[in-house]
């Protein structure tokens, strides 16, 4: 990961904010050190997940800890966060990020594949829905292509 962060359950993600993030004073980030929450702490948040191709891909999030004490008789006070307006993204979304597991080629070829198997037999008004995803993967193919290019160029002969 970039930086040592919080274990913190993605799921909440689409409550209302703040979003829980512990009953405890205390949380144990990704390096092991004890993080004393208090309000107005800028936190960084990780959630283990894995990519298309089951390869490690953590979800990220970061935001500002607030203290929220609900008067609904159900929820007990606790410690939340107010995640900043990027909200939560993979670790391969970072900047320089590779995946040393595959190689561009290897990749592409992975991404032709699901985008071949995502169209097959979809009626129609299901169409729209895989609209943005294969939208993602193209772009992601055009960036992987730049790459392989660069490092072709590069190489002598």
């Amino acid at each position: 990961m970039d930086r040592p962060r919080v274990r913190w359950d993605f799921n909440c993600i689409g409550l209302d904010s703040p979003q829980p993030l512990s009953h405890d004073e205390l949380v144990i980030d990704s390096d092991g050190n004890r993080i004393a929450l208090r309000e107005g702490l800028r936190v960084h948040l990780y959630e283990p997940d894995r990519d298309w191709y089951d390869r490690p891909d953590a979800l990220l999030a970061d935001g500002v800890v607030t203290w929220h004490d609900p008067d609904d008789g159900v929820h007990g006070p606790q410690w939340c966060v107010r995640l900043d307006d990027r909200g939560a993204y993979h670790e391969s979304d970072l900047p320089g990020f590779v995946h040393p597991a595959m190689t561009p080629a290897q990749l592409r070829e992975k991404m032709y594949q699901a985008i071949e198997r995502s169209v097959k037999g979809v009626p129609d008004p299901d169409r729209a829905s895989i609209k943005s995803s294969v939208a993602t993967w193209l772009g992601e193919l055009r960036r992987i292509d730049a790459a392989e290019s660069a490092t072709d160029a590069s190489r002598p002969g």
